[in-house]
């Protein structure tokens, strides 16, 4: 036990002995870590700094300090709190971990056991349980991992080595083998418990487990009760969800392996783990929302839109499930299905204006303008003042051509939101297309005092003054578009500087 506390007290007191502390801070890794891991309320497996996210290892700070997003956010709380410099930020944690230890002895002692039942437990614990998820595509690993009700290996390994234990009396030897285990559980104890802990663990167990195997089978020939008592108690210690813990967040993990393939360009794989992630987890919002993104860059999704319906048909109505259903529906090309799904939607959950808004897409799609008017005037009244469908209405009216309508839609809207530049943008196109020049122009003028530069209102005040005659005025400002970045500015100057340019006609509503 001694051999394997040593050198874990060591490194933990001096990680400079393997570790470059100035270059990498080790120091300060190993301080917080400390505090996570023993900390008020900490739960023994979970490294969280409460009410604080953990910030992103690609922050500049973490790349130059050469620290996880963790690190970080532990540095910059001690900053916060105390006004403490890098150099100091481990002598505060330290001190912070050892101040509420000697406050409340009992409930840290209370955490050591946790701790500890945390390690013996047969069920690898991980941050993320990605190892039962991997099972799902490798069957080497599918059989090497169980989730219950034996959770094999370890939940096999340990109850076999106690046996084997027992049968040594721990001899000398035996009691060698205990120190790898022994340092393993000083680490988890020290710091927080995962799997890594026990994986080191186990394969020194491996040694006494086999010898429990032939001590079991002995003892239970020879009617000798102790051993199989021993190897009992282990199957229920190791085995039992004692702390609930042994629930697997397939629906999460999953979603993460999703948004891996995404993020590396692999759309069909991303789509794949969503909709395990679904199946898991039919009310599982990240996966539902980001299928619909995946299924946009595949050419087709029917294998996900059957899954969907399937769902549906059981029973499944959240509204995250029918709305992805509906948007599925309509990129399949199904524009009559995907607006009655939406329209079930909306009935079912007449609070949320993204029914609507889709309905009325699906509509748009099939053609039937009036239809798609109609969806976004109900959500209008299901839902009032909603600045969203309030846009998309009067987009829709004045794609259709009905500007006053528009207008009597927008113009009560800009007094709710007169700061909304989208807003104010399209009531400025509306009045372009009504060819009320200083009306247009008055809109544009209230986008730019809010947002000075924004290409598309530099674009309009030119196209507008342009259409007005004022052809100095549009090619200043559509000088000042181009500068801004508008595709379209550099056109506009060749048509305003050709030979008997009059100005160019109003734009429509995209």
């Amino acid at each position: 036990l001694a051999a394997g506390l040593a050198p874990a007290i060591a490194l933990a007191a001096a990680p400079w002995l393997i570790l470059d502390v100035a270059h990498n801070h080790a120091a300060v890794n190993a301080a917080i870590a400390f505090h996570l891991g023993n900390r008020p309320g900490a739960d023994g497996h979970q490294s969280v700094f409460p009410g604080a996210s953990e910030a992103p290892t690609v922050d500049p700070d973490a790349r130059r300090h050469h620290m996880t997003g963790l690190d970080l956010t532990g540095v910059r709380l001690a900053a916060a709190r105390a006004g403490v410099p890098l150099d100091g930020v481990a002598v505060y944690w330290v001190g912070q971990t050892l101040d509420s230890i000697l406050d409340q002895p009992l409930s840290w002692l209370g955490l050591l056991a946790r701790k500890t039942l945390l390690f013996v437990n047969g069920f690898h614990l991980t941050t993320q349980k990605d190892l039962y998820v991997a099972g799902d595509f490798s069957p080497m690993l599918a059989l090497g991992t169980s989730a219950g009700p034996i959770c094999y290996p370890l939940g096999v390994i340990l109850p076999l080595s106690a046996a084997g234990f027992l049968a040594n009396r721990l001899s000398r030897a035996g009691s060698l083998l205990l120190a790898a285990p022994a340092g393993a559980l000083a680490a988890a104890l020290l710091f927080t418990h995962d799997a890594r802990f026990q994986y080191p663990a186990s394969l020194i167990l491996m040694v006494p487990a086999s010898r429990g195997l032939f001590a079991l089978a002995e003892a239970v020939a020879r009617r000798r009760p102790l051993v199989p008592a021993a190897f009992a108690l282990g199957l229920l210690v190791c085995n039992a969800d004692l702390l609930g813990t042994h629930r697997i967040p397939v629906a999460s993990e999953y979603f993460r392996a999703g948004t891996m393939h995404l993020d590396q360009g692999r759309p069909r794989e991303a789509a794949h783990a969503y909709l395990r992630s679904i199946q898991a987890d039919p009310a599982y919002v990240p996966s539902l929302d980001n299928l619909a993104a995946a299924c946009r860059l595949l050419e087709q999704c029917d294998r996900e839109l059957d899954t969907l319906e399937r769902l549906h048909g059981e029973g499944h109505a959240s509204f995250d499930l029918l709305y992805t259903l509906a948007d599925l529906r309509l990129l399949a090309g199904r524009p009559a299905a995907a607006a009655a799904m939406a329209r079930r939607t909306a009935e079912l959950h007449p609070g949320r204006p993204e029914a609507y808004r889709l309905m009325a897409a699906a509509h748009g799609a099939a053609g039937d303008g009036l239809a798609a008017a109609s969806a976004l005037r109900q959500g209008m009244e299901a839902v009032p003042g909603d600045r969203d469908l309030i846009l998309a209405l009067g987009a829709e009216l004045a794609r259709q051509g009905r500007l006053l309508e528009a207008e009597e839609v927008l113009v009560p809207a800009r007094r709710g939101h007169p700061d909304d530049i989208a807003l104010l943008g399209l009531l400025g196109q509306v009045y372009g297309m009504l060819d009320r020049r200083e009306d247009e122009q008055e809109c544009y003028r209230a986008v730019l005092d809010r947002q000075p530069g924004h290409p598309e209102a530099l674009f309009g005040m030119a196209a507008s003054a342009a259409a007005q005659g004022r052809l100095a005025d549009a090619l200043d400002w559509a000088a000042r578009a181009r500068q801004a970045g508008h595709a379209g500015a550099g056109e506009l100057i060749r048509d305003l500087t050709a030979p008997g340019t009059r100005g160019p006609a109003a734009t429509a509503v995209p």
